[in-house]
């Protein structure tokens, strides 16, 4: 994969990404956060290279674990000639909301298809 990433942090959370492929694409995140407990947060791997991860994951979903709060608002860009601003692309947004217990997850639904996400911790 031939790609070149841009990314862009603001308290610990990923707030911007952009990836231009060589093929001439590019697709181009803004993410907003809570300012609760992201449970996933550091936990996989670390986000800071450009790699087959950065370039394959536009975005800051939160089981990735690359941002410290919960992730409730992602727009996303698709451009299929690579050119910021052009006519051509496509445009996605995905909101999710949560309930909490005290500063943590508990449950993420996904306001787009409905998709629940129920989070248990082990004590």
């Amino acid at each position: 994969v031939f790609a070149e990433a841009t990314y862009q942090w603001k308290d610990g959370n990923l707030v911007y990404a952009k990836a231009s492929f060589a093929e001439g694409f590019s697709v181009e995140s803004n993410m907003e956060y809570d300012n609760k407990v992201n449970p996933f947060y550091n936990t996989y791997c670390k986000f800071d290279r450009v790699d087959f991860l950065a370039s394959t994951f536009h975005w800051a979903d939160n089981t990735l674990g690359v941002s410290k709060n919960n992730l409730t608002k992602i727009s996303i860009r698709f451009q299929p000639n690579g050119e910021v601003g052009s006519e051509l692309g496509e445009n996605f947004i995905f909101e999710y909301s949560y309930e909490y217990d005290g500063d943590y997850p508990v449950v993420q639904k996904s306001t787009q298809n409905v998709s629940v996400l129920r989070y248990e911790y082990v004590k």
